[in-house]
C-alpha cells in the first residue's frame, strides 16, 4: 500500500466517524504524533506538582466537581479522595523495596 493510499484509508476511517468525543480524541492522538512537542509543551505536559499548593493542584481539574460529594467508589468525598491523591504526590519518593514491605505487611494486617 502507498502513502497516498494509506492516507486516504486513514481519511475514510474516520469520516465514519460520527461521535464528536471520539474524533476530539482522535485528532489528539494524530496531532501528538505527527507535531513535535516544543519545550513550552514537554514541560507543561510534565509539570512537577510538588510544593504547590491543594488549591492550586486542583484547579487542573476543569470539571467544577462538588468537593463535598460523596463518592462510594471510593468510600469518601471527591475532595478528601483528591486530597489523598495530593499528599501522595507531595510526599517524598519512596524505594520500590520500602513500597513492597510496606504493602506485605497490610496485606499481612488484612488476612490476619
Amino acid at each position: 500500500m502507498t502513502v497516498k493510499e494509506m492516507q486516504l484509508d486513514v481519511i475514510r476511517t474516520v469520516l465514519f466517524v460520527d461521535d464528536e468525543e471520539l474524533l476530539q480524541t482522535i485528532q489528539g492522538l494524530i496531532k501528538g504524533v505527527v507535531e513535535p512537542l516544543t519545550e513550552d509543551d514537554k514541560e507543561e505536559k510534565y509539570h512537577n506538582t510538588f510544593g504547590m499548593s491543594f488549591e492550586e493542584w486542583n484547579q487542573q481539574f476543569l470539571d467544577n466537581a462538588d468537593l463535598k460529594e460523596f463518592v462510594p467508589e471510593y468510600g469518601t468525598t471527591l475532595g478528601e479522595f483528591r486530597q489523598k491523591i495530593w499528599e501522595a504526590e507531595q510526599s517524598e519518593e519512596m524505594p520500590i523495596e520500602n513500597l513492597m514491605t510496606y504493602l506485605n505487611q497490610q496485606i499481612n494486617e488484612l488476612e490476619g
